[in-house]
């Protein structure tokens, strides 16, 4: 299991693990983040078991808002379905108070193994998220890369890329999309957003409901599938 991490450098009171936040400490004031994806709007497809492929509906269905990431997910629980070679997942984080948060960056978790065998299926189209930008690479040799995606110190970039430290309160929030790529293996994910507020430390996990989000890279796919997305089932 490989840890990396995008961040801002930190106040020194923050180096020191006595300054961590006490357990019986008001939580209120924390950041409130709310994970949305991954979603079939930014992934590249799908492995799908051979036998299953033969049984998926022409046209595929189509999930490309997030008010269908529930029934995306219980077609992909259906079929047994792994998203492929990337995903992206969108955070938008805001402050519990009207006291600034201050986000300091982004550490990943990934544990990789082989990747999975079977079908790879892909739909046309994609899709984009004004948001801060990161990219992670799953599976690099040392484990996973963390960076800024697109190009800092110019005007209006596209897409515009995470450089931290950010600051929220109740009433102003930021957005991120983390577009996790896995190159050769199959890797299970979380992240950790780490922030401070006075003189506390903290860090939220995210993940996908409780689990590891799951991506896999299609280089073990037997063979290829282009199917015509539809409306939803």
């Amino acid at each position: 299991m490989l840890i990396a991490a995008l961040s801002a450098p930190l106040a020194p009171f923050l180096a020191e693990v006595g300054d961590r936040a006490n357990p019986l400490e008001d939580k209120s004031s924390e950041p409130s983040i709310v994970v949305i994806g991954p979603s079939t709007a930014a992934t590249q497809g799908w492995i799908v078991p051979r036998e299953a492929a033969g049984e998926l509906p022409r046209p595929i269905p189509n999930f490309k808002t997030s008010n269908t990431l529930a029934q995306q997910r219980a077609w992909e629980s259906k079929v047994g379905a792994i998203q492929a070679q990337s995903h992206s997942i969108q955070l938008r984080v805001q402050g519990g108070s009207s006291k600034a948060v201050t986000l300091h960056g982004l550490t990943v978790d990934a544990d990789c193994r082989e990747s999975q065998a079977g079908v790879h299926v892909l739909t046309l189209g994609a899709g984009g998220l004004p948001s801060h930008m990161i990219d992670v690479e799953l599976d690099a040799p040392y484990g996973p890369r963390v960076k800024p995606l697109g190009e800092s110190g110019v005007e209006n970039p596209n897409p515009e890329p995470a450089t931290f430290p950010y600051f929220v309160t109740e009433s102003e929030l930021e957005s991120f999309v983390i577009t996790a790529r896995a190159g050769k293996k199959m890797c299970d994910w979380t992240a950790e957003l780490e922030w401070s507020i006075d003189e506390r430390m903290g860090t939220t996990k995210i993940d996908d409901r409780g689990h590891a989000f799951r991506l896999t890279s299609p280089t073990s796919a037997t063979s290829r599938m282009v199917l015509d997305p539809a409306g939803p089932p």
